[in-house]
C-alpha cells in the first residue's frame, strides 16, 4: 500500500483540481477578521522589499484522498473555500471547483456571488459576508485598484503555497478528519517532516526502499523514546508545556540553524503566524538524494544532547542555565569546535554572568530581588549535589520544572496570622504539638489557650467570619507564639539569604506563618508523601549546616551564620567577587 505524501503546491498548481467537500464536514464560517488575516498577509508579503528567489508565503496544510477523480477534503476546507471567494472577487480566469455533498446549493452560489448579503441559510450569509469583505478590503485601496488587484492576484497564484498532504494509505478519512479535530494528531512539523523522509523517492533502488524506511522509522521512534522521558526533556528545555511529538524541538531548532547559514538569496523569513516554519525549511532545504545526509544530521544533533545528559557535570551546568533562561540553540554554538574541557569552563564563566550582582546586600523585600535570590538558591541546590564527585545523584530539573517556586523565610518574618477558621485550625493545631513537643511544661498555659481557641472554632457550624472577640483571641495567642520565638537580633537579616530556602509554593502555603518547628514538620510529612523537596531546603530544616544543633526547635543567628558560610563555599566557584 502507497504511503502518505506531502508536497508544497502554489494555488496555481491546484485550478484545475476538483475538491469534494464530504458530509462530515460543517459549512463555511470564516469570519470576517479571519479573511481579513489572510488579504493582510498575503499583501504584506507582496510587497516586501528585497524578496529573494524562490521566497513564497505559505498556508497551513490541507489534507486530502483520491475519491474517484476528485480530491476528499479532509482539512483545510475553510482556506480553501476562503481562496475560492477571493479568486471569484478577482475575476480570475480559472478557478477549482468546489462540490459539497450534503449542501449542493452552496456550489452553484459560489459560482454565482454578489455583494448582496443572502441570509436565506447560515452558509449562504458566511459566504456572502466573505465576499463583501474581501470587496470592501480592497475597495480600501481605491487609488491604485487595479494595479493592486493585479499585484494580489499574481503573489496568490504564483507565490502562494499550501502544504499538501495527501493520504494514501487506506486510512479512513471521517477517523482522520475527527482525530485531527480533536487535537490527537494535528498535522505537526514533526508529522509532517517524517513524511518527507519516508518517502518512496528518496532512493533510487527499489529494494533499498523498504530497508532505509524502517532504520529511519526505527531510529526516529528511539530519539522520540527518549525525549519522552521528563528527565532528559526537562534537563534540555524550559518548563512549556512538552509537544505531543518530542522531535520536533530538534527539528526547530535544526531549522533556525539552516535557515542562519543558507545563502541570502535562499533564506526564509519567519514570522509569528508561521506554525510551519521548520518544516518549511526542510522541503525547501532537504534534497532527496541526499536524504541520508539529512538523517545523520538529525542523529547527531540528538547525540550532542545525550552526550551532555549522561556527562554529569555537563548535566548540570547546561541544566542550571536553561533553567534560569539560556537558550539551548545557544549553548549548542558555544560548544561548537570545543574539547569538553572548554566547553565547561565556558559555561562555567555564563554561569558567573548570570550571578553577577552583590548578592550580600540581595533583599527578599525588594521585588526585583526576588528572582536574583531564586537563580542562587537553586544553583546552591544544584551545586550541592554536582560537588560529591562520588555520587550518581542527578538534580531533578524535570521535577523542578514542573512547579512554580518561591522563596520561604526559614524563621518566619512578622505577619498577620491566617484569616478564616479552617487556616486558624491548621495553624494552632500545628503549634500546639510543636510546643508540647519543644517544652510542655514552660508553654503550659499557651498550650491551654490554644485549647481552648480549638474548641470555640470546631463548634462553628459554618465557615462563616470569626466574630470579633474569637478573632481577637486567636491573634492574641499567634502574636504571642511568634513572640515566644523571636530571635534577639530582632529582624535585621529577616530578608536575606540566609534566612531564605527555595520551596515550591504549594509547600510554602503550608508553610506560612509558622515557627520553625512546625515548618520543619510539614516538610518532612510532606517529603514523607513524596513531594519534592530541594536537598538544601531540606538540610536547612534537619540543622545540617549547623556546628551546633542542641537548638533543635529554633533557627538560631548562629544557624544563619552557618547556612551563610556553606552557602559562600559551594557558590565560591562562580562568583566573580567571592563573599569575605
Amino acid at each position: 500500500m502507497a504511503e502518505n505524501s506531502i508536497e508544497l503546491k502554489p494555488i496555481n498548481d491546484l485550478l484545475d483540481s476538483k475538491f469534494f467537500i464530504p458530509s462530515y464536514q460543517r459549512g463555511y464560517r470564516w469570519t470576517e477578521q479571519q479573511v481579513t488575516d489572510l488579504l493582510d498577509d498575503i499583501w504584506e508579503f507582496s510587497q516586501k522589499t528585497g524578496k529573494k528567489d524562490k521566497e513564497f508565503y505559505c498556508l497551513q496544510p490541507i489534507v486530502v484522498k483520491d475519491r474517484e477523480g476528485k480530491w476528499e477534503l479532509i482539512d483545510g476546507q475553510q482556506r480553501l473555500t476562503t481562496i475560492y471567494i477571493i479568486l471569484s472577487y478577482l475575476n480570475a480566469d480559472e478557478i477549482f471547483d468546489i462540490e459539497f455533498e450534503t449542501r449542493a446549493k452552496s456550489r452553484d452560489f459560489l459560482s454565482k456571488l454578489s455583494l448582496k448579503i443572502d441570509d436565506t441559510n447560515i452558509d449562504f450569509y458566511h459566504i456572502s459576508r466573505a465576499f463583501e469583505t474581501i470587496s470592501n478590503w480592497f475597495n480600501l485601496k481605491k487609488a491604485t485598484y487595479k494595479f493592486i488587484k493585479n499585484k494580489f492576484s499574481t503573489t496568490l497564484l504564483e507565490t502562494t503555497q499550501v502544504i499538501w498532504y495527501q493520504v494514501n494509505d487506506g486510512s479512513n478519512a471521517i477517523d482522520i478528519f475527527t482525530r485531527i479535530n480533536m487535537g490527537k494528531i494535528p498535522l505537526t512539523n514533526a508529522e509532517l517532516i517524517k513524511a518527507l523522509f519516508l518517502r518512496s523517492d528518496n532512493w533510487a533502488k527499489a529494494d533499498a526502499i523498504q530497508l532505509k524506511q524502517l532504520q529511519i522509522a526505527k531510529e526516529w521512534d528511539d530519539i522520540e523514546y527518549a525525549l519522552q522521558k521528563d528527565q532528559f526533556w526537562y534537563f534540555l528545555n524550559p518548563s512549556d508545556t512538552p509537544p505531543p511529538t518530542r522531535i520536533e524541538f530538534i527539528f526547530d531548532l535544526m531549522a533556525l540553524d539552516i535557515n542562519k547559514k543558507a545563502k541570502t538569496t535562499d533564506k526564509v523569513e519567519r514570522k509569528h503566524k508561521n506554525d510551519y516554519f521548520s518544516f518549511w525549511v526542510f522541503s525547501k532545504y532537504f534534497s532527496p538524494d541526499k536524504i541520508s545526509k539529512h538523517w545523520k544530521e538529525v542523529k547527531d544533533y540528538f547525540m550532542i544532547f545525550e552526550e551532555w545528559f549522561n556527562d554529569r557535570n555537563l548535566y548540570h551546568q547546561i541544566g542550571y542555565l536553561i533553567a534560569v533562561g539560556e537558550k539551548i540553540s545557544e549553548l549548542k554554538n558555544l560548544a561548537v569546535h570545543k574539547t569538553k574541557t572548554q566547553f565547561r569552563q565556558d559555561l562555567a564563566e555564563l554561569i558567573k554572568s548570570k550571578v553577577n550582582y552583590d548578592w550580600d546586600a540581595l533583599k527578599y523585600s525588594d521585588n526585583g530581588q526576588k528572582y536574583q535570590l531564586k537563580q542562587l538558591l537553586l544553583l546552591f541546590n544544584v551545586q550541592t549535589i554536582l560537588k560529591h564527585n562520588n555520587s550518581m545523584s542527578y538534580f531533578p530539573f524535570d521535577f523542578y520544572k514542573k512547579q512554580n517556586w518561591s522563596l520561604e523565610h526559614i524563621h518566619a518574618q512578622n505577619s498577620e496570622g491566617p484569616t478564616d477558621k479552617s487556616q486558624w485550625l491548621e495553624w494552632l493545631k500545628a503549634h500546639q504539638n510543636s510546643l508540647k513537643r519543644i517544652n510542655e511544661k514552660e508553654h503550659e498555659r499557651l498550650i491551654e489557650r490554644m485549647c481552648e481557641a480549638i474548641t470555640m472554632l470546631e463548634s462553628l457550624k459554618s465557615e462563616k467570619e470569626l466574630d470579633a472577640t474569637l478573632e481577637s483571641k486567636c491573634k492574641q495567642i499567634f502574636e504571642d507564639t511568634m513572640n515566644l520565638f523571636k530571635t534577639k537580633d530582632a529582624d535585621e537579616d529577616m530578608h536575606l539569604i540566609q534566612n531564605l530556602a527555595l520551596l515550591d509554593t504549594k509547600s510554602n502555603s503550608a508553610f506560612n506563618n509558622s515557627i520553625f518547628d512546625v515548618k520543619r514538620n510539614i516538610m518532612i510529612d510532606r517529603e514523607k508523601k513524596g513531594s519534592f523537596i530541594p536537598i538544601c531546603t531540606r538540610n536547612v530544616f534537619l540543622k545540617y549546616y549547623s556546628k551546633s544543633a542542641s537548638q533543635l526547635y529554633f533557627w538560631t543567628v548562629e544557624d544563619r551564620t552557618d547556612y551563610l558560610n556553606e552557602l559562600k563555599k559551594v557558590l565560591r566557584i562562580y562568583l566573580p567577587n567571592p563573599i569575605k
